[in-house]
C-alpha cells in the first residue's frame, strides 16, 4: 500500500475549542427543550482565557462552555464522554461514553449564549451480532461522527463509532441499534498491531470526499515513535508527525479534505497538556 503524505493542522488549546464549540455549539440556534427532560446542573466554565461567549477565531464563533456533572440517566451513568456529534436536522447533541451508551442532549441558548443543556435519552450500543448491549472490553466506545446531520431530513442520521481493545468501527442509528461493521484496512484489523489494548481507534470523522477516516491513539508497533498515519477505509493513508510526547485523542473532518487534530499528554509529573 502506498503511503501519501499530506500536510494536517495540528491542535492547540485554541484547536480543542474549537472542536468543541464547532461540534457542539455551531448550530444557528437550538430547540425549545421539553419540560420533561432532565435539566443538567451545568456550570459555566472557560477552557482558556480566550475566546470568550460570542468572540470567533475564523469561522468559528463561541457560544460558551459548560461543564456537566456525572450523573444517573434512565439506568445509565452520565459520565466519562469521549466523543460529541451534531445533528443540525434534528437538534441534538449526540455523546458518546466509553462504555458504550449514547446519549441525546439539548443545548439550551439564551440571549446567544449557551445556558443550560438537557439530557433527553441514553441508549445502550447494541452488538450487531447479538443485538444485545455492548459489554466489558466491546464497550469501549472512543470516537464519533454522525452521517445525514446536515441533508436537511430529520430523522435519517446515522453514528460512526471507533472502539479500544477490540478495534472495529461500527455504524449506528441513535437509539442504539447496529447498521453495520465497516470493514478496516489491512493494518489495523490485528489487535497485536497495536502499542496497547488502550490505544487503539481513539477517533474517527467523515469526510465527504475522502470517506470516513480514523487514527490509533498511539503508532503502531511498527510504525517508528513520534510518527503515526491516517487512515481512510478506502485504503488509502497519510503519514503525521506527532508533537514530542503526544498522542492523539480526537480528529475533526472540517471539509474539503481539511482535519482538526487533537493532541494531548496526560504527563505524571507535568500534568495534562494539549
Amino acid at each position: 500500500m502506498k503511503t501519501h503524505k499530506s500536510e494536517v493542522p495540528k491542535a492547540t488549546a485554541r484547536g480543542f475549542q474549537a472542536v468543541l464549540f464547532g461540534l457542539a455549539l455551531a448550530a444557528p440556534a437550538a430547540a425549545p427543550a421539553q419540560d420533561a427532560t432532565p435539566l443538567l446542573r451545568a456550570e459555566s466554565v472557560r477552557l482558556s482565557a480566550a475566546p470568550g461567549a460570542g468572540d470567533r477565531v475564523g469561522r468559528i464563533k463561541s457560544f460558551g462552555m459548560l461543564e456537566l456533572p456525572a450523573v444517573a440517566f434512565d439506568g445509565r451513568r452520565f459520565s466519562q464522554l469521549s466523543g460529541l456529534a451534531w445533528d443540525d436536522d434534528d437538534e441534538v447533541l449526540y455523546a458518546i461514553s466509553d462504555k458504550g451508551v449514547l446519549f441525546h442532549l439539548k443545548p439550551v441558548l439564551k440571549d446567544g449564549v449557551l445556558a443550560e443543556v438537557r439530557l433527553v435519552k441514553a441508549a445502550p450500543l447494541l452488538d450487531p451480532a447479538s443485538g444485545k448491549p455492548l459489554k466489558g472490553r466491546r464497550a469501549d466506545s472512543e470516537g464519533l461522527d454522525i452521517l445525514n446531520g446536515r441533508n436537511g431530513r430529520k430523522g435519517d442520521a446515522e453514528l460512526v463509532v471507533s472502539f479500544e481493545r477490540f478495534p472495529r468501527i461500527v455504524r449506528y442509528r441513535p437509539d442504539g441499534r447496529a447498521l453495520g461493521e465497516h470493514p478496516l484496512p489491512e493494518q489495523l484489523k490485528d489487535a497485536k498491531a497495536y502499542r496497547d489494548s488502550n490505544k487503539m481507534l481513539e477517533s474517527v470523522c467523515v469526510d465527504q470526499k475522502l470517506g470516513i477516516l480514523t487514527v490509533p491513539e498511539a503508532p503502531l508497533r511498527n510504525e517508528r515513535e513520534g510518527e503515526t498515519h491516517i487512515f481512510s477505509l478506502s485504503r488509502r493513508s497519510w503519514s503525521y508527525p506527532l508533537t514530542g510526547g503526544m498522542r492523539i485523542s480526537a480528529i475533526e473532518c472540517l471539509g474539503d479534505g481539511r482535519l482538526l487534530v487533537l493532541e494531548r499528554d496526560y504527563g505524571r509529573l507535568l500534568g495534562r497538556a494539549i
